[in-house]
């Protein structure tokens, strides 16, 4: 139960009904005001606000001017359901001009509460006299693709008679004339009608159209001038630093932040964002499109992640509705290498005969990214050289080293250069080739008084004073193949 105060004055409750109940909306009251030539229809629209069905028995005139009557359609008796309604039309057709006429429209139903409905019609015969008026002087307004504004347009009528309108048409599609239900529609003398006249652009621009009138004015059909603005989004691109994205490694990314900005008046629809390099990675969006408001901004992010070394470059290229789309932006990248460097000495110089001598030197990375060193190794096997710590193949991070030591065994009869091959990612110096250098001192006190690391069998051991006069005055009686591969 609802109930309203009068302020002191009494009280009103409200209940809801728990069968059938009507109530009607009559067409300008049933007024059909000075008509200049008949007949004239006004609607009747019946509604059932119960909870149950409405059974409409009859609509008829009841009493007075006979100019007046209910049309037969629809048929009756007949059932409304609940919250529904139906239309009736009363016509008058009036004989006399200037006489007032007046009937009663009564309707009943199964309404417990209100059987009987009786309802005036009034009218007479006279002339029309059409004018309109709109604000603006037509201008409508601006409004964004995809929505659309409204304005009133007023009909007036300055005659004595009701001012049947026809038919009201656009001659633009943008323009939408007002939807009505049935013609025609009725302005009482010295009266108006607003109705909606609706801006709705498919495309950008100014736009403007004529709406066409058709009445019952003698002096035939009028027209009415629109206009009206459709606006267009703007969008705008923003990445730091001209969109470079410094260095970056190989096997690492960095993301930045890609600003699109809608600096126009209406909605921004992004359908789509593409990079021209695969090495720049675009966000993985689910679905298009992407609608940026009004004034907002969206930040979308851009990954760099090079797969070779090198500079890049790459194009973003957005799509939107904003008219200028496409847009694009550059952006740019470098993807350095680690860089190879090699500390200590490859040269072992005189080493005593049938003894063992070792350097260590220092592979490093001097770049500013990893560096992978796949191989250490001699060029060739050689019984003479031996790499006794190679923790290679290894990666090196920037500034990291490790040490690789060779080792020397001095038997040889003739010194020979041995290369050491180190082979890495670096792209400047890929395979690096470092001579190692060493040669025999072959001393004549033999070596087991002179090495104390020689091993046995190593040396022939002599016990006469010949011995230590032996020596090599050549190598070409070498018999070892020092190019075994």
């Amino acid at each position: 139960m609802l109930r309203a105060g009068t302020y002191g004055r009494g009280a009103f409750a409200f209940v809801q009904p728990s069968g059938p109940a009507i109530a009607v909306d009559l067409e300008h009251g049933l007024a059909f005001g000075a008509v200049c030539q008949g007949p004239q229809y006004l609607s009747l629209e019946i509604f059932n606000v119960g909870v149950t069905d409405l059974v409409i028995d009859s609509v008829q005139r009841l009493m007075g001017s006979t100019s007046f009557s209910v049309l037969p359609t629809p048929g009756t008796p007949l059932v409304v359901a609940s919250g529904e309604h139906i239309d009736f039309t009363v016509m008058y057709n009036p004989t006399t001009a200037g006489t007032a006429e007046t009937a009663t429209i009564r309707i009943s139903s199964n309404d417990p509460a209100a059987p009987f409905v009786d309802l005036s019609a009034t009218g007479l015969r006279g002339t029309t006299a059409l004018a309109t008026a709109i604000a603006d002087n037509g201008n409508i307004g601006n409004v964004c693709l995809g929505s659309f504004v409204e304005a009133e347009l007023t009909i007036n009528n300055k005659g004595v008679c009701p001012l049947s309108i026809s038919n009201i048409t656009s001659s633009s599609a943008e323009f939408l004339a007002p939807r009505v239900a049935s013609y025609p529609l009725v302005v009482s003398p010295g009266g108006s009608l607003e109705v909606v006249i609706r801006f709705q652009p498919s495309s950008f621009g100014a736009k403007s159209a004529t709406i066409t009138l058709t009445s019952n004015d003698p002096f035939g059909a009028r027209t009415v001038a629109v206009s009206g603005v459709a606006l267009a989004p703007k969008l705008n691109l923003l990445i730091a630093n001209a969109g470079n994205f410094g260095n970056v490694c190989v096997g690492s990314f960095v993301d930045k932040p890609l600003t699109l900005s809608n600096s126009g008046r209406c909605s921004l629809t992004i359908t789509n964002i593409a990079s021209s390099g695969s090495e720049f990675l675009v966000p993985q969006v689910l679905t298009y499109p992407v609608t940026i408001g009004a004034g907002s901004s969206l930040e979308v992010p851009i990954r760099f992640q090079p797969g070779s070394f090198g500079t890049k470059a790459a194009t973003i290229t957005i799509t939107s509705d904003d008219p200028a789309s496409p847009k694009t932006i550059n952006i740019s990248g470098n993807a350095p290498s680690g860089k190879l460097a090699v500390t200590g000495s490859t040269s072992f110089g005189g080493v005593k005969a049938c003894c063992c001598a070792e350097r260590t030197i220092s592979i490093c990375n001097v770049g500013e990214c990893r560096l992978h060193i796949t191989s250490v190794a001699f060029k060739r096997k050689n019984r003479h050289w031996k790499l006794i710590n190679n923790p290679f193949p290894a990666t090196l991070h920037p500034g990291s080293c490790l040490g690789v030591v060779s080792r020397y065994k001095a038997t040889e009869k003739c010194p020979r250069c041995c290369e050491l091959v180190i082979t890495s990612d670096d792209p400047t110096t890929p395979i690096k080739i470092l001579d190692v250098l060493a040669y025999t001192i072959w001393n004549n006190c033999g070596c087991k008084q002179c090495c104390d690391d020689c091993r046995k069998g190593c040396c022939e051991k002599r016990h006469n004073e010949q011995c230590c006069e032996a020596r090599y005055d050549v190598c070409c009686d070498d018999d070892e193949d020092e190019h075994e591969s």
